[in-house]
């Protein structure tokens, strides 16, 4: 007997997806922008940059734990629910949704540098272009929302002997949410 996986299913099919499409995506708008990019470890190679993860996490806990390369991904599935009566694929063990989340950390070196909001509005582009091609198991129901929260500036805790902070540029978190009709 096999387990029913609903939320790993649609996790997985989504990191293959921006394993494989997400950093050409985010390189093309990045190009299109005028602004330098990043790429995402998605392999998480030990002799890559640390900047990919999963799970919902958050920029104090990474910082803590795991010393991220900036900018970097968290991504993860969250709340799911069975279709209604009327609503349902049959006969099937799960029809309903699954709601997927991406947080970034988004990052730019120096105190009087400009362009987080390009590169906001790049990942955001990426993100759309990674989604929109049809899916084979899922079905992306064309709902991306977003919430970006306040930049703060980036210090580097490290840099100083004496301990001192030193600012090292600009930081911005920004969460995506989208759902997917997933039926097994």
């Amino acid at each position: 007997m096999s387990v029913l996986q609903v939320s790993r299913l649609v996790r997985m099919e989504l990191k293959e997806r921006f394993s494989a499409d997400f950093n050409d995506n985010l390189a093309a708008a990045c190009t299109e922008f005028g602004i330098p990019g990043f790429a995402l470890n998605f392999a998480q190679d030990p002799s890559g940059l640390q900047n990919f993860y999963e799970g919902n996490r958050s920029l104090d806990s990474l910082n803590l734990h795991q010393e991220p390369d900036l900018s970097a991904m968290t991504m993860w599935t969250g709340e799911g629910r069975p279709f209604g009566l009327g609503e349902r694929e049959m006969p099937r063990s799960f029809s309903g949704e699954v709601l997927a989340h991406w947080r970034f950390f988004l990052a730019i070196p120096g105190l009087r540098a400009t362009g987080l909001v390009d590169l906001r509005e790049a990942v955001e582009a990426a993100v759309l272009a990674t989604l929109t091609p049809e899916w084979s198991g899922l079905a992306y129901r064309g709902n991306l929302g977003w919430q970006s929260l306040n930049e703060q500036i980036w210090l580097d805790l490290d840099s100083n002997p004496d301990g001192t902070p030193q600012p090292r540029g600009w930081i911005q978190e920004v969460e995506y949410v989208a759902s997917f009709e997933v039926n097994i």
